[in-house]
């Protein structure tokens, strides 16, 4: 049988984010010149990044939208 899409997860098989997951928060606030210490990003270990997004802009009063954080977030993945 001919097939004209396949569909292949590479991640965890051929390729590993989790290292840039791992580390986006830090990556990402430092690049707003942020150093958050690890007491201030426990919270977001259980948060989505919807969440996170809120708590960033709440807690470093960034000018920013949710939305806007998490996609700048995104482009760094």
């Amino acid at each position: 049988m001919r097939k004209e899409y396949a569909i292949f997860d590479v991640d965890g098989t051929l390729a590993d984010s989790m290292r840039y997951w791992d580390h986006l928060a830090e990556d990402y606030l430092g690049g707003l010149g942020i150093h958050a210490s690890g007491e201030e990003l426990a919270p977001i270990e259980t948060m989505t990044m919807s969440e996170s997004s809120a708590y960033f802009i709440h807690r470093y009063s960034l000018s920013k939208t949710p939305g806007e954080v998490m996609e700048e977030m995104f482009s760094l993945i």
